[in-house]
């Protein structure tokens, strides 16, 4: 299908009777006009049952039928993919979607639109050869890139059909006539007759004047020249909200080097693994950069790629438990189960963007553990315990090790040997036991399809982009982490991962690495609370740098952080079933197997102690927020 390009050509069909959608004719799209984004018609009860509680259930579902019967519309994300061609031209703005976006960064001779500098600069030097003159890290003095130098355009006001996905590509609008349009309805709207105005009294008066000065500051404070990020202080109209005071984040960070932090958590980036990692400049003048070691970053990278062996095994193991249980895994009360269970992410780009950040959270750990002790205490507040540093010490100097090229900065992947492995599947019935292939890795069941049509679904099962970073959406099925580096997860999950853990193998140097680095995770997840306090934990102290504003003066709102914490508890959750029910056992740190007659007790210990509301763990707080 060819899509006009011509505003003119636009035909849009508004019907009460399906309200709140309204119909795209030309590009045979649905549109929200509330969430300003197109659904297909696959997607439509979805999104009305996690996006508009308001609307009754009944009424929702006529809804849905009504949409099925509409003829020459897209229903389906194949479909989509199909039939949807990206505009190339500049056209009007469309209504009923979002408004257009300033700020998107267009290359000259592609029509490829981005929002992030890295992802303009990747497709630059994979499409047309371009070097970036400056190097990994933050920049060196007095080196600046004026606006003509930049081989792409800036300031592109765009559209996108949909936040995530396919149809997530930008294109770009031309805003004057509607900017015009709006002068004239402001202009009109001066004339209307006004009405008596209040008197306001001395403190409403008082109350507004304090906000206004608040406001000043804080606009003041962003035109402030910086060399390294440290406190902003607590007057500034961004701390000042009920969020922040729940999650304490200016106090916790007060004095932090908050630019070192976001740099500790960037992913490595395996193509420039023979380079010193620049974290940030010294605190002060002649101070040396701190720096992470090319040799450290190389086994940071490898680690990094081994972290998704641990992960697949983790996801292994959920897809062969059974329902009940994983209604168990899905609450967080301790004498009351969920009536949906927990799912494995549909989306690779969702599985993606889950992994990516626990894998940012064991780089920041990895990191901070070599860190000279009085460089740290420069850049944070924040501790190792004895338990965790000695497990860092032995997957650190652990003999396999010297069995890998760390140089690459991936992790092998061997050759499956020996017999087909085979493990127990909890089916629905009780004590019903089958073997079954442990590479099942496209043996996803239609557990998350079903789910996601129950009228009971809430926050921690929504539809896949709304649990995605809209900064981040345009390229969604890419595999890059937050720097716009490639993470590889498709290359070191394919095959054959599972034999690492085989019993063939399992005495094996990197057979018990893995078995450590799992154990890592297992630790992070389960360090307590000193004097009551979440951010004393590794895991609470990461998830609040998740939170940082792009130039690290500020902290996000609510509603942009509130992303963050669902992949973190995604993986807590697997991570935490395959400690309580492993499919196979752990031989080096001594968790057996899986016994199918004491699975739900087994189970129901895990959670008791670490994941229901009211502990003193980290997911609790994480659930909490």
């Amino acid at each position: 299908m060819t899509i006009a390009t011509t505003a003119s050509n636009l035909r849009s069909e508004s019907c009460s009777a399906i309200h709140p959608y309204v119909i795209l004719s030309t590009y045979r799209l649905l549109v929200c006009q509330v969430c300003g984004f197109a659904s297909v018609a696959d997607e439509v009860a979805t999104h009305l049952r996690t996006r508009h509680h308001d609307i009754q259930p009944q009424h929702r579902q006529d809804l849905v039928e009504k949409i099925k019967q509409m003829p020459d519309i897209l229903r389906s994300r194949d479909e989509l993919r199909r039939y949807l061609q990206y505009l190339t031209n500049t056209i009007q703005s469309i209504p009923y979607l979002a408004p257009p976006e300033l700020d998107g960064l267009k290359c000259r001779a592609y029509s490829h639109i981005v929002h992030r500098v890295q992802k303009i600069q990747k497709h630059y030097a994979k499409k047309h050869q371009w070097i970036n003159p400056r190097g990994r890290g933050r920049p060196a003095p007095n080196c600046h890139t004026s606006a003509d130098e930049l081989p792409w355009e800036e300031h592109i006001a765009c559209q996108r059909f949909f936040p995530s996905g396919e149809g997530s590509k930008w294109f770009q609008v031309n805003t004057q006539a509607k900017g015009r349009a709006d002068r004239s309805k402001v202009k009109s709207s001066t004339k209307k007759p006004q009405g008596t105005p209040h008197v306001l009294t001395s403190e409403v008066s008082a109350h507004l004047q304090q906000v206004i000065d608040r406001e000043a500051r804080y606009r003041e404070a962003l035109g402030q020249p910086r060399s390294t990020t440290n406190d902003t202080g607590t007057d500034t109209f961004a701390a000042t909200s009920l969020w922040l005071d729940r999650t304490q984040w200016p106090s916790i960070y007060r004095g932090s080097r908050r630019d070192v932090l976001r740099a500790l958590i960037r992913l490595p980036d395996r193509h420039s693994l023979d380079a010193d990692y620049i974290l940030g400049q010294g605190n002060s003048e002649g101070a040396p950069n701190f720096v992470s070691p090319r040799e450290d970053e190389q086994k940071i990278a490898c680690i990094m790629s081994a972290l998704d062996l641990v992960i697949d095994r983790c996801e292994d193991t959920v897809r062969c438990t059974s329902q009940n249980l994983l209604c168990w895994l899905l609450s967080s009360r301790l004498q009351s189960c969920r009536e949906v269970a927990f799912n494995l992410v549909a989306e690779k780009s969702s599985e993606i963007r889950y992994r990516r950040t626990q894998k940012q959270f064991l780089a920041f750990i990895l990191r901070m553990y070599r860190m000279p002790g009085d460089c740290r205490r420069g850049v944070m507040d924040a501790k190792i315990n004895p338990e965790i540093s000695t497990q860092l010490d032995r997957i650190w100097e652990h003999t396999s090790w010297n069995y890998l090229d760390a140089s690459k900065g991936t992790w092998p992947v061997m050759e499956k040997q020996g017999a087909r492995l085979v493990g127990t599947h909890c089916g629905p019935m009780a004590g019903q036991s089958i073997d079954l292939a442990l590479n099942t890795r496209a043996c996803q069941g239609s557990d998350g399809k079903e789910s996601a049509e129950d009228d009971e679904i809430d926050d921690e099962n929504v539809e896949a982009w709304e649990l995605e970073d809209d900064e981040d959406d345009e390229d969604a099925g890419s595999d890059y982490d937050d720097s716009g580096y490639y993470d590889d997860v498709e290359g070191n999950t394919a095959g054959t991962h599972q034999d690492l853990f085989s019993e063939d193998s399992g005495d094996s140097a990197f057979g018990q690495f893995l078995e450590l680095l799992f154990q890592l995770c297992i630790m992070l997840s389960t360090e307590p609370f000193l004097n009551g306090q979440p951010s004393s934990t590794l895991l609470i102290y990461f998830s609040g740098i998740l939170g940082f504003s792009t130039d690290c003066q500020r902290f996000q709102l609510a509603r942009q952080y509130c992303t963050k914490p669902s992949a973190m508890i995604y993986v807590q959750r697997i991570l935490f079933l395959e400690q309580a029910l492993p499919l196979r056992g752990y031989q080096l740190i001594g968790i057996p197997q899986r016994q199918e007659a004491r699975a739900f007790e087994c189970l129901d210990e895990v959670r008791a102690k670490y994941m229901v509301l009211g502990s003193q763990y980290p997911l609790a707080e994480l659930i909490s927020l």
